[in-house]
């Protein structure tokens, strides 16, 4: 969701395209809060609905933009190419993601999760909840109720171990 102009990032998420019936689908399972909940065609560039947002995925000059309908605008959530990303392109970013001391994954709580209701993204101490229909709700969590959030909603085996992150997060100040 960067602009046009910022500068091109790593290839650190891998989609998956699946031909079925000699159609093309592009599957993604894990681009957080505006992961498509659905495969979609990449054989054509029409508005393609699913229970949350509309897609598009549209052919241009570095190979393919998937972007999804907020509100009444098509913002763009990422590019892809046509080219295979080596193993070692998602060694490196799985490494930077996991282990670098600037990457976001380690000094914040995030989970993200998409059901046919509801998209649910968790970020330190506030859980969103944005529904099917359009209605949003925002709260702040405790760290008990992060606890049981992870659990309930993120199906997620909380261990007794995670405590200290967890209360860490529930006094997090959440930027928007």
């Amino acid at each position: 969701m960067l602009p046009d102009d910022a500068p091109a990032t790593p290839r650190t998420h891998m989609v998956l395209l699946v031909t079925l019936d000699g159609r093309p689908w592009l599957a993604d399972v894990g681009f957080g809060a505006a992961v498509p909940p659905a495969p979609l065609a990449m054989d054509s560039e029409a508005p393609q609905p699913t229970r949350h947002e509309s897609y598009r995925v549209l052919r241009s000059d570095f190979g393919w933009e998937v972007t999804a309908q907020i509100g009444d605008a098509w913002k763009p959530l990422y590019r892809l190419d046509d080219a295979p990303a080596p193993p070692i392109d998602y060694e490196v970013g799985n490494w930077y993601t996991s282990a670098h001391p600037e990457s976001h994954f380690r000094h914040q709580l995030i989970a993200a999760r998409t059901t046919a209701a509801a998209r649910y993204g968790l970020r330190d101490n506030r859980l969103t909840t944005r529904l099917a229909d359009g209605r949003i709700d925002r709260r702040y969590l405790t760290a008990d109720e992060i606890e049981r959030t992870l659990a309930e909603i993120f199906l997620l085996p909380v261990k007794r171990s995670w405590r200290a992150a967890i209360e860490r997060a529930a006094t997090a100040e959440v930027s928007a």
